[in-house]
């Protein structure tokens, strides 16, 4: 049961402090006699977390990581993820020491989807060489040669959950070939979409670009390493607007620069922010980087507030919080019922 209604705000790297005061007041309004405190916008340690955490009912994150040990030695009954990702929760972790993990699985999936396309769309016209070229004082398309048409490219999905589903509806009318890796979707399911399930070595050597889009699970961590490179098209691009660590990001750096492949366009890296090592890669003249804002509009903003708020309020209130991820941990917990 909550012991304090206290909520820690922690791991929101990137997040203004005008929009953490609004769930701070937004919180508190709502629910009277509750805390909630700003810890740090930084991810912290598992020694500050422990330091810092005790006596807080809930963590509220995007990115803040939580160890064994961490929440062996804090109070937290619920980990609640303001983003769709929650594997900085350790789910399996939260469901060892009895905490409810929640996560906000469609409050950008529109966002993120028309990023993925428009990072498609700039790899397939060349744009990443031909917006510095002309920037650079020069002009004309020798730049770009050979340039191929994007119509009949084959686009491959890995993973084929909400967001992918909304890129092939997106795609749908620039006649192109659809197809997607994800074990967990059958044909049937894809069918309605245009999309064609395949393995992923088919994936692989059969698409011209390929949109990352799975969660980030022990099975899917550095799926994309240098044995998948080399089962790749040379003329091939890869696009991640999903997680950073999908792909091992020193086996795409030698594929990018051995010519393994041909470029790249990622809005998410290993380390966020990047460190120096992860430069190395943004810099590359065949890659485009944006910063992990695919997420981002006015309205996505507004719906997180909403919906994470919603969540706080209804475990402040005793109440189990909505798109609970490990649902298995509901026979063993007592509140909520």
């Amino acid at each position: 049961m909550l012991k304090n209604k206290k909520v820690a705000i922690s791991g929101m790297t990137g997040v203004s402090d005008e929009v953490l005061n609004n769930y701070k007041v937004s919180v508190e309004a709502a629910v009277p006699g509750s805390q909630v405190d700003i810890i740090s916008k930084a991810i912290l340690s598992e020694d500050e977390v422990i330091a810092k955490m005790k006596g807080y009912d809930i963590l509220m994150s995007g990115f803040q990581t939580m160890t064994d040990k961490a929440y062996a030695e804090t109070d937290f009954i619920a980990y609640v993820a303001c983003s769709i990702g929650y594997d900085f929760a350790n789910v399996s972790l939260a469901t060892k020491h009895g905490i409810v993990v929640c996560n906000n699985p469609t409050y950008c999936i529109n966002e993120v989807a028309e990023h993925a396309v428009a990072l498609l769309l700039e790899c397939a016209r060349g744009l990443y060489k031909m917006i510095p070229y002309v920037k650079g004082g020069s002009w004309g398309f020798p730049i770009l040669v050979p340039q191929n048409s994007f119509k009949g490219s084959t686009v491959g999905l890995y993973g084929f959950g909400n967001i992918p589903r909304l890129i092939a509806k997106k795609l749908s009318g620039f006649e192109v070939k659809l197809i997607s890796a994800d074990p967990f979707v059958k044909q049937t399911d894809a069918a309605p979409y245009g999309v064609t399930m395949v393995s992923f070595d088919e994936l692989l050597e059969q698409s011209d670009y390929i949109c990352v889009q799975a969660p980030l699970l022990e099975s899917t961590r550095g799926a994309f390493n240098a044995a998948a490179f080399s089962k790749m098209k040379r003329t091939a691009f890869i696009i991640n607007t999903a997680r950073g660590p999908l792909i091992n990001q020193d086996d795409l750096y030698t594929a990018l620069t051995t010519g393994m492949i041909k470029g790249a366009a990622l809005d998410v890296l290993e380390h966020e922010p990047p460190l120096e090592e992860d430069r190395k890669i943004v810099a590359l003249p065949n890659v485009v980087c944006t910063g992990h804002s695919g997420f981002y509009s006015v309205e996505s903003f507004a719906n997180q507030e909403k919906l994470t708020v919603d969540n706080l309020v209804r475990v402040l209130n005793g109440q189990l919080p909505n798109n609970i991820v490990n649902k298995e941990i509901l026979d063993r917990i007592d509140w909520g019922k």
